[in-house]
């Protein structure tokens, strides 16, 4: 009966401010592969009682935030628009719309600074496995937030 109640007080509440994802832990390689967005991705509107949130970029409106993120995840994958982070991915003009997606998509698993836990649980149990095998250089574009990113260089002296 609580948990019902609790959910009414949830869907009561007004849609958060957008705010783009901080950068700050993100490697600077990965940084410059970033764009924050020139337009808000979305805004909420007031009408009488209602509160629609209208997507930035096409101008659909919604009756959630969370409907305008499962928008956002799919239409706009092709634009090189992560709806989670709230940044655009710096990509070739030449890249097809698949391409785009799939860039997209690779971010999400492997750098998005606002990942789900279960992401992140996977890109550290990815390293881990890349480390075990030898393969460091590999796991250095996984990023895990909190964790400094140390890349070792070995050196052979053939003398």
């Amino acid at each position: 009966m609580f948990r019902f109640w609790r959910r009414i007080d949830r869907l009561r509440q007004p849609p958060e401010e957008f705010h783009p994802a901080d950068l700050g832990d993100l490697p600077e390689q990965l940084r410059r592969e970033l764009l924050v967005p020139q337009a808000e991705p979305y805004t909420v509107v007031q009408a009488n009682e209602e509160r629609n949130i209208v997507c930035g970029i096409c101008g659909r409106q919604f009756g959630t935030l969370k409907g305008w993120r499962i928008h956002a995840s799919r239409m706009h994958k092709q634009d090189g628009f992560c709806a989670r982070c709230g940044h655009y991915l710096l990509l070739p003009p030449g890249f097809t719309a698949a391409q785009k997606r799939a860039a997209t998509e690779v971010h999400a698993l492997d750098w998005c600074p606002r990942a789900c836990a279960a992401v992140i649980n996977e890109r550290q149990v990815k390293r881990r496995r890349l480390d075990l095998v030898g393969r460091e250089e590999d796991a250095n574009h996984l990023f895990i937030p909190g964790e400094k990113l140390l890349i070792s260089k070995t050196i052979i002296n053939i003398y």
